[in-house]
Formats: C-alpha cells, sequence, structure tokens
C-alpha cells in the first residue's frame, strides 16, 4: 500500500481521527481468527501522519480491583513475528476536555523477533533499535487530567504485578528525546521529579537485557 489517506469520524465515542498512510507491506503466513493464530514474518511501515482529536474524557474512573482483575486476564493470542520496521511516524493525540496531549515522532524502530507468548506473558527479542525519536505528553491543570494520571498510575501497577518477562540480545538506541509534564503536580526543586521528567539525546547501547517482575539486567 503507498500513499493513502484514512478519515474517520464517530459520534459515539467522540473520535475524529485522520491517517496519512506513505507506505506498508507485509507477508502474512497464518491469519487465523478462530483459532485467534497470526504468523507475519515481517510488517514494514513508513511516512505516516495521525491526528487524533477526541472530545469525551480520554478515560472512565475504576477501581483498583477492577483494574487489576482486567490487567490478570491471559491474552488468548498466538503471535509469531519476525521483523518489524518502523521510519517516519508521527502520531499527534489531543483532548481537551482531559487537557491531555501527546506527539510522538519516530524516527526509526527496527525489531527483529525471537518469540512471543502472550498467554505466558513472554517475549525475546534478536535486536531492539530505535533512532531519532521525539516524545512529548502533557497532562494540563484540570480535573480530568488528574483522573487520567490516577487511572494511568492503577494500570501501570496492575500490569507491573503481572509476570512478564523480556529478553532482548541487543540494545541499540540512538538519539532519542522525551518529555512528560503533569501540571497537576508542583516542580520538584531537588530529587527526581516524576511529574516533569525530561530525557535528551537517550543513546543506549546493551546485550542480553532481561526484565522480569523482580529482576532487570544487562551489560550496558
Amino acid at each position: 500500500l503507498d500513499r493513502i489517506n484514512l478519515t474517520f469520524k464517530d459520534a459515539v465515542s467522540a473520535n475524529n481521527v485522520g491517517v496519512y498512510l506513505g507506505h506498508f507491506d507485509t507477508n502474512i503466513d497464518e491469519f487465523d481468527l478462530d483459532k485467534m493464530k497470526f504468523t507475519i514474518p515481517k510488517i514494514v511501515m513508513s511516512g505516516v501522519y495521525a491526528k487524533i482529536i477526541q472530545t469525551e474524557p480520554a478515560v472512565k474512573p475504576e477501581s483498583t480491583s477492577v483494574v487489576e482483575a482486567e490487567s490478570n486476564v491471559p491474552i488468548d493470542m498466538n503471535l509469531k513475528l519476525g521483523t518489524v520496521d518502523l521510519s517516519k511516524i508521527r502520531v499527534n493525540y489531543q483532548n481537551d476536555l482531559s487537557a491531555l496531549k501527546s506527539d510522538i515522532n519516530l524516527g526509526k524502530l527496527l525489531a527483529e523477533v525471537d518469540s512471543i507468548n502472550l498467554k505466558k506473558q513472554r517475549v525475546s527479542l534478536e535486536n531492539l533499535s530505535l533512532n531519532n525519536t521525539q516524545s512529548l505528553i502533557v497532562l494540563g491543570k484540570t480535573v480530568q487530567a488528574k483522573i487520567v494520571a490516577q487511572e494511568v498510575t492503577k494500570e501501570v501497577k496492575a500490569q507491573l504485578n503481572n509476570d512478564w518477562q523480556v529478553n532482548i540480545a541487543n540494545v541499540d538506541f540512538n538519539n532519542n528525546n522525551f518529555r512528560f509534564d503533569n501540571f497537576n503536580l508542583p516542580v520538584q526543586r531537588r530529587g527526581l521529579d516524576f511529574g516533569h521528567l525530561g530525557i535528551s539525546n537517550l543513546n543506549v547501547k546493551a546485550e542480553d537485557f532481561f526484565y522480569s517482575l523482580d529482576t532487570i539486567s544487562g551489560d550496558v
């Protein structure tokens, strides 16, 4: 597929989406919806710009027990991936009601996948590289923005309690910049300010990276 324009407006979900797709190609060896079994040895996508405007609250409050229960439901899908090659992809999301804005400009992401077992929460990659990527997430000073922050915190804590294990043989990050601001929290003058984080020119090379619930290791 080359040079595709898509627009989507949904009054029910209050989403207004516009997408330009420069190039996309893939190989699919198996696509079985009945068995939820998919084998995709190659995905290449580039030259994408997506703008998403949402006029309903970004999230709805849920109890911690509900979030935990939902996160513990296993993903019953057999997914096999090979090479995932994404480049020149920009996604802009805006929700004025929740005062939430994100702008992700991905330079190039290249992943070579050994295996993925979603049900057992296991991921193994041969190579993972991320280059020339800019990411901005901003939460404004509103009640709805506070709800977003609270719900994201619940979801992150719930996912961190799951027994995910990730192995990456080779990691290569070059010239990446990330910025997060939650303006519902005051700026801390000392120490690590989790409400206002900025990473500039992130460069990382690592081998044998491993992540699990109680262990993070690798040669950097």
